[in-house]
């Protein structure tokens, strides 16, 4: 069934992620929040809970244990004082320096026997299923 490999795959890959940051003590949530903070940069917490359309709630539990980690910092927006902007630390960027080569090994492992077209095909069709999908139950198209 499509769903359920589908759903095999990303709970795998979350495993794969943790276990190889294991020594970081960093979560996959915590992982993916700060591979949104490289690519964005600082941004308010509202945006990172848009993004990966959660509840600011469960955003800033996962930013909780972020700070404590000393991974980011979160500072009143001057501009919106009910806002707090998230950015990352210098220590963070330890932990980032090593996400690409974790990426690129479960990368390489999943998509062992699969040629490049195939994956090319795979990616612009699960791209359009989450598209169908927020249109369905609504969300941010990506």
């Amino acid at each position: 069934m499509f769903m359920n490999d589908i759903s095999i795959v990303v709970r795998k890959m979350c495993v794969f992620a943790e276990r190889s940051m294991a020594e970081e003590h960093i979560g996959f949530p915590e992982q993916v929040i700060l591979m949104y903070l490289q690519g964005q940069g600082p941004s308010s917490q509202g945006q990172i809970a848009c993004f990966f359309e959660l509840d600011k709630g469960t955003i800033s539990k996962t930013l909780n244990k972020m700070e404590q980690k000393g991974l980011i910092t979160r500072v009143v927006n001057e501009q919106n004082k009910r806002e707090k902007i998230v950015e990352t630390t210098p220590a963070a960027e330890r932990v980032i320096m090593r996400m690409p080569a974790v990426l690129h090994a479960w990368e390489e492992g999943v998509y062992r026997g699969i040629s490049p077209e195939e994956i090319e095909v795979m990616e612009r069709c699960i791209e359009r299923m989450a598209r169908n999908a927020n249109e369905m139950v609504g969300g941010t198209a990506r």
